[in-house]
This record gives structure tokens, C-alpha cells and sequence, in this order.
């Protein structure tokens, strides 16, 4: 290649350039925070004795977070992914992230197409802005280790793993969403790549931000011999009533079961972390293995979908702090706060067991979403529902176990 070629502006990748310069503002924009607070607290004397340091290395996950959150944001508001037309010559066009989720025109071959917009990138783009909100909070709030900050990283969670969930499953079915053929000719074969620089830093933040929040939660988690060996028993009966006690419904894999119990038990007398690693990690491996259908769909159909029961144990104690705080006798309101707090913990399981569910139907055989819902919609309803009325029969005992065994 002549050095005229490589020096030429046709040859230059701008959206490259446009990438890493976002790259750049975003870590200029980072700086001068750190400026701005470290001079807000040198006024206040925060400084003095390395205390700025040792408030750097007690929010060192945090400021990962935020610092791949500015990374993430400005990629999706100016990063683009590239639309090829394989024809006689191949052609390129670079479509903007924004345009796909708010809608736009864009110029694909010699023609002006116009993107609706789409609400699986609009929830994507809110779930990122609500991680950046949740950890600038969780930053702020002088009280470490509360219930408070842990709720919120709870949810930040959540917020960092929809993005990545919801465009994966777009992109899956882009030219089902976009349909493309006032655009082509015949002979013209379009194809997505998504796989450009500013969608490699997008994902590259969003892994990131995915991997540092569960650091910051379960490292504070602490069990003891108790927890081990009540968690281990409860998910050992999970395991038994997923595999021996279900009514098949679908042959592609779709049951009623009762493996949900034992692990709503765990949620309630445990809280929502410990529910998280006994239903997403420990039962969602074992089932994923001993059902067959291969670690693929790990992720979504049980990583996901079975991580959301861990919410009855979140409704359950933020309905607990608020009747302890009542000036009433909370004892005698106790059944009906706790009756609620499960039934509203179990609605929002349910979503999410939707949402992974309907995300592996999506992503990996290729339904559309309405197919996906309708096909979920044969065994997960009745699943939550006979294990809410299960959960709610238990609820005594469980909240007398809870008193005698806190």
C-alpha cells in the first residue's frame, strides 16, 4: 500500500476516531470530577492523612463503575454498527446506535431509510443512565455496608445486565425488526456487523460494569455453617422437585413445577443475595446440566430466569423495615405486610423469569418476541402461580421460624 493511501482521509477509520475520542472525553470528563471532588475535599479536610487514598481504595469498584459508564454512554450516543450489502461491489453504511434506538434517517446504499426507533435500545439506554445514577448514589451516601447501599447495588445489577440482554436480543433479530427490502435489489444480500470498535468498548464497559457490581454485593456476604448447611438442603429439594416432581407442558422443554418453594424459603429467611447465588448460581448450574439442553442456554434460562426469584427475599425485607418502623405494634400487622411484600416479590420473579426466558427462545431458536411470549406464557404463569399459593400456605410457619431462628 502507497504511503498516499495510508495517509489519505478515505483510508481512515472514523469511526475509530470517533470511538476513541469519545474514549478520550469521557476519561477527560472523569478527571476533572476527580479535580473538582478532590478539591471539595481538601476544603473539608478529608485529605489529611492519605485519607484521599484511602477513599479511592474503599471505592475503587465504584469508580471502575463510573469510569466505564462514561465510556459506555458516549459510545452508545455516537458509536455506530456497520450494514453490509453484499452485491457485485460491497457496500458499507455506518448507522448510529442513537439513531437505531430514538429513530432517524440513515443512508444505506444510495437510498435514505428511516429507523422508527426501538423500545428494547430505549430501555437499554435508561437501564445504563439508572447504573451511573445508582452508583454516583451509592457513592455518596456517607453510610457504608447499609441496607440502603445494598438495595441500590441490588438494582444497578439488574441495570447493568438489561443492556446487554436486550441488544443482544435486537441484533439477533435486526432485519426482522428493520425490515431492509426498499433498500435492496434481488441480488443484494444484507448482513449486520455489529462487531465495530465503538460496539467492542460499549460491551467491553457494560462486561466490566457486569463483573465489578456482584463484586461489590457478595463480597460484603458472609455465611456461616448454619447457612450452608440450610441453603444446601433447600436447594438439594429444589433439585428433587424440578426433576421428579413437574407436569411436562411443552416438548421443547417448558414445565409446571415446584422447584420455586425451597428457593423463595431461602430468599425470605436469607435475604436477596444469598437467594441470588442459591437460585441463579448453585440450582440454575445443576438443573442446567441435568436437563440437557446444553450450558447455551445457561445464561438466559437459568442464570436470568431463576435469579429473579431472589426478589421475594428484596420485597420481603424492604416491607420488613417498614412495618419495625411503624409506631404500632408491628406484630400484628406482621402476616399482612409479609403477605404482600411475597406476593409483589413474586409478580416481579415472574418478569424476569419472562425476560430470560423469552430471551433464550429469541436468541437462541430464533422466535420472534411474540412467539416467545405466547410459548412462555404455556407454563411460567401457572409455575408462579401455584408457588405463590404454595409460599403464601408456608408464610406462618416460615415467619415463627424466623422469629425462633433469625
Amino acid at each position: 500500500m502507497a504511503l498516499a493511501d495510508i495517509i489519505s482521509l478515505k483510508k481512515i477509520d472514523w469511526n475509530l476516531v470517533l470511538t476513541l475520542t469519545l474514549v478520550l472525553v469521557g476519561i477527560a470528563i472523569v478527571l476533572l470530577t476527580f479535580y473538582f471532588v478532590k478539591k471539595a475535599l481538601e476544603k473539608k479536610g478529608v485529605l489529611e492523612n492519605n485519607k484521599f487514598f484511602k477513599y479511592v481504595s474503599e471505592n475503587s469498584n465504584d469508580l471502575v463503575v463510573l469510569v466505564c459508564f462514561l465510556v459506555a454512554f458516549f459510545t452508545f450516543m455516537g458509536g455506530t454498527v456497520c450494514v453490509y450489502f453484499y452485491a457485485e461491489t460491497d457496500i458499507a453504511n455506518f448507522v448510529k446506535f442513537f439513531t437505531l434506538a430514538f429513530g432517524g434517517d440513515a443512508k444505506l446504499i444510495d437510498s435514505t431509510y428511516h429507523f422508527p426507533g426501538n423500545p428494547l435500545l430505549i430501555i437499554s439506554f435508561i437501564s445504563l443512565l439508572l447504573t451511573g445514577i445508582l452508583t454516583v448514589i451509592g457513592m455518596v451516601n456517607s453510610v457504608k455496608n447499609s441496607k440502603f447501599n445494598k438495595v441500590l447495588h441490588g438494582f444497578s445489577i439488574l441495570t447493568s445486565l438489561t443492556p446487554l440482554i436486550l441488544i443482544a436480543i435486537y441484533f439477533t433479530n435486526f432485519f426482522k425488526i428493520n425490515d431492509l427490502s426498499s433498500v435492496t435489489l434481488n441480488e443484494e444480500r444484507p448482513s449486520l456487523d455489529y462487531c465495530t470498535y465503538s460496539s467492542f468498548f460499549f460491551y467491553l464497559s457494560m462486561l466490566i460494569i457486569a463483573v465489578c457490581k456482584p463484586i461489590k454485593v457478595f463480597s460484603n456476604i458472609k455465611y456461616t455453617t448454619r447457612d450452608i448447611c440450610e441453603e444446601g438442603i433447600l436447594i438439594a429439594l429444589a433439585v428433587v422437585l424440578d426433576n421428579f416432581v413437574k407436569i411436562k407442558v411443552q416438548s421443547g422443554g417448558g414445565s409446571v413445577g415446584f422447584a420455586a418453594i425451597p428457593l423463595f424459603i431461602i430468599a425470605i429467611r436469607h435475604g436477596p443475595y444469598k437467594g441470588f447465588v442459591a437460585s441463579a448460581v448453585l440450582f440454575g448450574i445443576i438443573t442446567c446440566m441435568l436437563d440437557g439442553y446444553g450450558f447455551q442456554t445457561y445464561p438466559f434460562d437459568y442464570f436470568i430466569g431463576f435469579g429473579g426469584y431472589c426478589l421475594v427475599g428484596l420485597f420481603f425485607n424492604l416491607f420488613k423495615i417498614f412495618y419495625k418502623n411503624k409506631k404500632e405494634n408491628y406484630a400484628q400487622s406482621e402476616f399482612i405486610y409479609s403477605f404482600i411484600a411475597v406476593t409483589i416479590g413474586c409478580l416481579f420473579a415472574m418478569v424476569v423469569r419472562y425476560i430470560g426466558s423469552c430471551a433464550s427462545s429469541m436468541i437462541l431458536y430464533e422466535y420472534t418476541f411474540v412467539d416467545a411470549l405466547i410459548y412462555n406464557s404455556t407454563y411460567i404463569p401457572m409455575t408462579m402461580l401455584i408457588n405463590w399459593v404454595a409460599i403464601i400456605i408456608l408464610l406462618k410457619p416460615i415467619l415463627l421460624i424466623n422469629k425462633k431462628f433469625n
